[in-house]
């Protein structure tokens, strides 16, 4: 009876043993596989992009998991196919027709398996790579010794980015944790190629945002523009690299007499699509000026243009001024833009600018008024400038406001154009106290000598 006993105890004792082993290497299974997870997550954290580390994660994902062989495949939206940016396969089997023809070739939408997987993008398995036919790459992989694989696909918000190969010399479905892990290492590269396409996106953004500033710069006048009579000085700053205001000075000549032109236009809206309105604007003026020196006609021109070029809502504010260097007068036409002032040289408001018809773009037809024929003394300044300046904000929300442009000009009105500017930019930035300005800002100062 005893003896009995003893060797039911030895067998119990066994069982235990031997399932403390199972649990003990299960454990260890898991261990490895949240390991191999967190490995991957710190590697495509810290990856600038996939390339770089593709191989590193194929390697590591066949290595742990049991695979023979792996291929990351990306979406090429331009070409529309898809292509394999890198493989990795086991040394213990000569896999080299089949790693070449993995690289070399490019699969369109329902085309080959990972063309398959675009087409109806979820995880395919195969069970025997023997049984499968119409797809000759799969082929050699059965050659030399594979026999099962899994193709998954990459996804991000719902968007198909590429395709992961992986194929084992073993047949059968592949363990549910492996699957597992090999879609959550889907998920992960899905992340990091949508991150890097946001970082190359805004790359291009900047690249293109400072070659457009640069443009728009270039097209600027440069310096202070000297006529008899006038001393001229503009200047403009954006909120964005580049921004929806302009301004310009056009010589003329007006039967046989040299004339000058003021422009300052402001676009609707910010940035890039509000700088293209603006440089729209400004060439259509450049362009209606050489068959005409009426601004308020140049401007009736230009609105019936932009009427039929701007989307519904687009417009430009504009104001447009003659100056006639022999007679000492002023004729202009407002686009509704900010009013204009004329202040004489002991600082008082003589003459204000105020608009003579619609913004342009808005209403087709709408005639733009000239106001012709103001006298301007030694010593007048006429001030210009965009609303960026008046509606600037300081941070307890006082606005800048048309009175305080007036009296910072004011107090330096003896000062030439180019420091009168440069007095309201400083003057505007200390308001802010050194605050982002949130829209573009221009001011342009004439002075009559």
């Amino acid at each position: 009876m005893n003896g009995t006993n003893d060797i039911k105890r030895g067998t119990t004792r066994k069982a235990l043993a031997e399932q403390l082993i199972n649990k003990t290497a299960e454990c260890e299974r898991i261990h490895a596989l949240l390991n191999l997870q967190r490995e991957f997550l710190r590697t495509l954290t810290v990856a600038s992009s996939l390339n770089e580390v593709a191989g590193f994660l194929l390697e590591q994902t066949c290595n742990s998991l049991g695979w023979d062989f792996g291929a990351i495949w990306t979406l090429d939206r331009r070409a529309q196919v898809l292509r394999c940016i890198e493989a990795w396969s086991s040394p213990s089997l000569d896999l080299r027709e089949f790693l070449k023809a993995t690289r070399e070739q490019t699969f369109p939408q329902g085309r080959g398996l990972p063309g398959l997987v675009w087409a109806d993008p979820i995880p395919v398995s195969l069970v025997d790579l023997s049984t499968v036919i119409n797809l000759p790459r799969i082929t050699l992989a059965a050659k030399p010794g594979l026999e099962s694989g899994i193709v998954l696909p990459i996804r991000r918000d719902d968007e198909f980015q590429g395709v992961v190969e992986l194929f084992s010399r073993e047949r059968g479905e592949p363990v549910r944790e492996i699957s597992e892990i090999a879609v959550d290492l889907c998920s992960q590269i899905g992340q990091l190629l949508s991150r890097s396409q946001l970082e190359n996106s805004l790359r291009r953004e900047q690249v293109e945002g400072r070659a457009a500033a640069r443009i728009q710069r270039a097209l600027l006048p440069r310096g202070q523009f000297h006529m008899d009579r006038f001393q001229i000085c503009g200047a403009s700053r954006n909120s964005f690299p580049v921004g929806g205001d302009v301004f310009d000075i056009l010589p003329w000549t007006v039967g046989g007499q040299e004339e000058v032109a003021v422009l300052i236009a402001d676009a609707s809206g910010h940035g890039l699509a509000a700088a293209l309105i603006a440089s729209l604007a400004r060439a259509y003026v450049r362009a209606f000026a050489r068959s005409s020196v009426d601004a308020g006609k140049i401007l009736t021109s230009c609105n019936q243009e932009l009427a039929n070029d701007l989307a519904d809502g687009a417009f430009v504010t504009s104001i447009l001024l003659r100056l006639n260097p022999v007679t000492g007068t002023l004729a202009y036409g407002n686009a509704g833009h900010c009013a204009g002032f004329v202040m004489n040289a002991h600082g008082d408001i003589r003459n204000t600018l105020s608009s003579t018809g619609f913004p342009l773009g808005l209403v087709p037809q709408k005639q733009i008024d000239t106001v012709s024929t103001l006298p301007l003394e030694p010593g007048d300044l006429l001030i210009l400038y965009s609303d960026g300046i008046t509606e600037s904000f300081s941070p307890q929300k006082q606005l800048f406001g048309t009175q305080r442009l007036i009296e910072v000009v004011r107090s330096c009105r003896h000062e030439p154009p180019d420091r009168i500017v440069a007095g309201v930019f400083n003057a505007q930035r200390r308001f802010a106290e050194n605050q982002l300005i949130q829209d573009d800002s221009t001011v342009v100062i004439v002075k009559a000598n």
